[in-house]
């Protein structure tokens, strides 16, 4: 299948022929549905607490936190082309039908109220900054309907470029002094419950190498802003490694190769971070998406919630290890007792009368096997819409039923249980996790022994103008985490405020 040229160059992306021998097989094989029992719900996988419990679980963090080494992890190497693309599309009507300009924006509500209420953006200094070069002002081009060249200054390389930079540099909320980017609003609502007994605060971002430049320069200024508070911030980066990504194919799932004849590879998708993540030291990791930040104003109530998950996350670590402990040293009937209970209330009922049947040498060694993995506490939210995955009940191929995260693209829709069951979900996935890689004795975990391979994805891609087919890697709180332990917890809706287009930033939520 490989020429001597190609086995040259896949060691030079530090991938073996092998493992994309096995990409391949994914291809042809056919990505594999998952086979959900149920949505996971109130009283039946997600836990939900009062505002007494959340203050409780609150309280527990704040009294332990000072043990634990902590830092948030957030992937924010993408580009926000996604958030801007109804505006690439008003520019493109705007060149190509000059006559009925005003008839087409009288029909668009979204592009209307943009240009009525430009002033509101938190980018309008810039904006304004660019156009004064150019001896105009947002409000003078819109007057004299200069609409698609207003929209170049925002997303061009001539103006401020927020069609091709990330969302981590983008200015997302206007304050009396300034506006911030979402890699300070993190920074902002980490300060909140993430510094150290060593008054440290670290927080990591992956970026785009072609970006770190301008996330050092941020950092830099945010370090300063944070010691002048005693607060030594900690801002740590990397990118995602060239070994991860994966082979894209042709539509006979033949290597697909560029002009030159090399072979294409593609990212593998956020599941490909699964490395960053276990390269980190702390012993707490929260995790969150970039664009999930609100103004200040909101940041007590999303600080309160953040500690509500690590609280509960640093109980149920000390029973899991407390547990471990107990069946290396001093195992007892009473032991085998709370181990059960704790496999039935929180894992799988289908294991825990496995378990229960076993002998004691069986048990020890597969109950063992079961507590000593990853933990996460997963926070999610009522439905109301919004896109993205939810928390399932999922069985194995073993027959046993757990806890994921699972997405529509893993569902077979033509199964009509399978569909039944996902329409039936009553809550979705914020990503707003804490959770813990390391062992019971302080050792980190193989994070890829976690993984579940099944849990690929496959999506239909072009280049110049040729179909091919590209492969994610198990996303990485989908099948990225499906052997860790989970425990999903309902938060409040208003801890999740999401920018996904750039008319979202008129949100309340990111008005101060």
């Amino acid at each position: 299948m490989f020429s001597e040229k190609d086995i040259h160059y896949l060691k030079e992306q530090g991938v073996s022929a092998a493992s994309v021998e096995q990409q391949i097989a994914v291809f042809n094989r056919g990505i594999q549905s998952v086979n959900i029992t149920r949505p996971a719900v109130r009283d039946d996988g997600i836990e939900v607490f009062d505002e007494d419990g959340s203050l409780m679980y609150a309280g527990l963090f704040d009294k332990h936190a000072h043990s634990y080494k902590k830092t948030k992890f957030i992937p924010a190497s993408g580009a926000a082309t996604r958030m801007f693309r109804d505006l690439f599309e008003a520019r493109n009507h705007f060149q190509a039908d000059l006559q009925n300009i005003n008839k087409w924006i009288d029909n668009n509500d979204d592009i209307k109220n943009f240009f009525l209420s430009v002033s509101k953006y938190p980018f309008i200094d810039d904006l304004s900054g660019i156009c004064r070069k150019n001896g105009k002002t947002p409000e003078k081009m819109i007057e004299d309907k200069q609409y698609s060249e207003l929209l170049g200054f925002i997303l061009d390389t001539n103006g401020l470029n927020y069609g091709s930079l990330p969302k981590g540099l983008l200015k997302f909320h206007k304050y009396k002094d300034g506006s911030r980017t979402p890699f300070e609003e993190h920074i902002d609502e980490a300060s909140g419950y993430l510094v150290n007994a060593d008054h440290s605060l670290n927080i990591h971002f992956t970026v785009s190498p072609e970006h770190m430049k301008w996330f050092r320069e941020l950092s830099k200024f945010a370090g300063e802003i944070y010691a002048g508070k005693g607060i030594f911030l900690n801002v740590d980066f990397s990118v995602q490694d060239k070994s991860t990504d994966t082979i894209a194919v042709d539509l006979n799932n033949k290597p697909f190769r560029s002009e030159d004849g090399t072979l294409l590879f593609r990212p593998g998708g956020h599941g490909a971070l699964l490395n960053n993540l276990e390269n980190l030291q702390e012993d707490i990791i929260y995790i969150s998406n970039i664009d999930n930040v609100a103004t200040s104003r909101h940041m007590p109530k999303r600080v309160l919630y953040k500690k509500m998950l690590g609280g509960f996350l640093i109980e149920k670590l000390h029973v899991i290890r407390q547990l471990l402990e107990n069946m290396k040293s001093k195992y007892s009937i009473a032991v085998r007792k709370d181990v059960l209970e704790f496999v039935k209330k929180y894992i799988s009922s289908e294991l825990f009368s496995v378990l229960n049947e076993m002998k004691d040498h069986d048990f020890v060694s597969e109950a063992f096997r079961i507590l000593n993995r990853p933990v996460r506490v997963c926070g999610m939210i009522k439905n109301s819409g919004e896109p993205g995955g939810g928390p399932f009940w999922v069985k194995t191929h073993k027959g046993y039923s757990f806890k994921q995260i699972i997405e529509s693209a893993q569902i077979d829709f033509t199964d009509t249980e399978q569909s039944r069951s996902f329409s039936a979900s009553t809550h979705f996935n914020p990503v707003d996790i804490a959770c813990c890689i390391k062992d019971f004795r302080g050792s980190k975990f193989k994070l890829r022994e976690f993984r579940d391979d099944s849990m690929f994805f496959i999506s239909a891609k072009s280049i110049g103008g040729r179909k091919l087919k590209a492969l994610e890697l198990p996303g990485l709180w989908n099948g990225g985490m499906a052997g860790w332990i989970t425990f999903f917890i309902e938060v409040p809706a208003d801890t999740f405020s999401p920018v996904k287009t750039v008319f979202d930033l008129m949100r309340p939520e990111h008005q101060e």
